[in-house]
């Protein structure tokens, strides 16, 4: 018996290696933001699941929001904020989990799952911080940074072509940010997101 439950293990085992794949994925659509660079990696265990990290560099103009003369940061205000375009560099990091409904498939086809991500300024220019700091006598709190945490589902679909090594990959994830930022607040921004990508990569297998 023992010999039997062994085989049927090290079948199991060997059957899970070979369905192990590795890809590396780029953005070919991203609206609404034109100016940003996306790399994710996506490791499957395999048949059906997959883990992907990614990373996003964005640059140019951004909203935040300039407040009224005597403003106190520490004191909830009913009061309007200008809007103000400052030149930013954000960077964004997401880690998703996923299911392939499809098993036969080898970790592609339709698929759904859930994800988190965190966006966080790199670089901005000086203007918006000495403008702010001339309105309220102190320099910007992190609340008045841009930034953004997102909880979020996901669903898509994963063709593979050449040998099943490229890779051509719709997906329109929706996230939900918990908290409220400075341009949520005060320019009223949207606290859930919908946004569109299509993914171009390389499968190793």
């Amino acid at each position: 018996m023992r010999p039997i439950i062994c085989f049927f293990l090290l079948l199991f085992a060997l059957q899970s290696v070979a369905q192990r794949t590795h890809e590396i994925k780029t953005d070919l659509f991203l609206p609404p933001v034109i100016k940003i660079v996306h790399l994710a990696y996506e490791y499957s265990p395999n048949g059906r699941l997959g883990f992907e990290g990614g990373l996003f560099f964005s640059w140019g103009h951004d909203i935040l929001g300039i407040p009224p003369e005597g403003y106190d940061p520490n004191t909830p205000c009913d009061c309007y904020f200008e809007v103000y375009r400052p030149r930013l560099n954000n960077g964004i990091i997401q880690i998703s989990g996923r299911y392939y409904f499809f098993e036969k498939q080898s970790s592609a086809g339709l698929y759904g799952g859930l994800f988190l991500l965190r966006s966080f300024e790199i670089w901005r220019e000086k203007t918006y911080d000495k403008l702010y700091e001339e309105r309220v006598g102190e320099p910007p709190v992190p609340f008045m940074k841009e930034n953004h945490f997102g909880i979020g589902i996901q669903v898509g679909y994963k063709w593979l072509f050449f040998k099943k090594n490229i890779l051509l990959e719709p997906n329109m994830g929706i996230d939900y940010d918990p908290r409220r930022s400075v341009n949520q607040a005060f320019l009223g921004g949207p606290r859930v997101y919908i946004v569109p990508t299509i993914k171009l990569g390389y499968r190793f297998q």
